[in-house]
This record gives structure tokens, sequence and C-alpha cells, in this order.
């Protein structure tokens, strides 16, 4: 059960580490903004809005690669996670099968607790 309460806890941190990521890119942004704004004035309409396209273009890029990498590692632990729970559970109803052997086993007489 820990090690399924580990793996939600990855799973968090991945998150936290992609919204890291994503503040990142947004304060990029922003310094990518500022620095076009003093390019247009000196180019003209045309190179903003071609520097703007092209910077989001990037942007996108980075966004994209890092929602990839995350669902990626989010759909392992995911696996991971199933496969342990599929064990535990195996566990948990081979314990129940056990237990109640040795209940009836207990109530016929053929072993004392």
């Amino acid at each position: 059960m820990q090690q399924s309460a580990s793996k939600v806890q990855e799973a968090l941190s991945i998150l936290e580490k992609l919204e890291k990521e994503l503040d990142d890119v947004e304060k990029w942004v922003a310094e990518a903004k500022r620095a076009l704004v003093s390019l247009a004035s000196a180019e003209g309409e045309r190179a903003m809005t071609e520097a703007l396209n092209e910077a989001n273009a990037i942007v996108q890029e980075r966004l994209d690669k890092a929602r990839v990498d995350a669902e990626k590692e989010a759909e392992q632990i995911i696996q991971k996670s199933k496969t342990e729970l599929i064990a535990l559970k195996e566990k948990i109803f081979r314990s129940i099968d056990e237990a109640v052997d040795l209940a009836v086993k207990a109530i016929l007489g053929e072993k004392k607790l």
C-alpha cells in the first residue's frame, strides 16, 4: 500500500516539476515579449508579427515536449502502480483464503489456534 502511495507521490512530484517548467516558460515568454516590443519599435509591425510567431512556435514546441515527457513518465508510473496493485490484491486474496482455511480447520477441530 505504501508503494502505491509512493507512486502517487512520485506522480505528484512529476506534476509539480511540470508546473515549474511551465512557470519558467511563462517567465521566458514574458521576457521574450519585452524584447520583441523593442524590436517592433525599431523594425515595424511586420518584424514584430514575425518574431511573435516564432516565439509562440518555440513556446509551443517546449510545451509539447514537456507535456509528452510528463505523460510518458506518468503512464509508466501508472502502469507500474497497476501491476503493484494487482500483486497486492492477489496477496490479500491469498491471505483471506488462508484465514478461511485456518478458521474452517479450527472449527472442525483439525487445528488448534
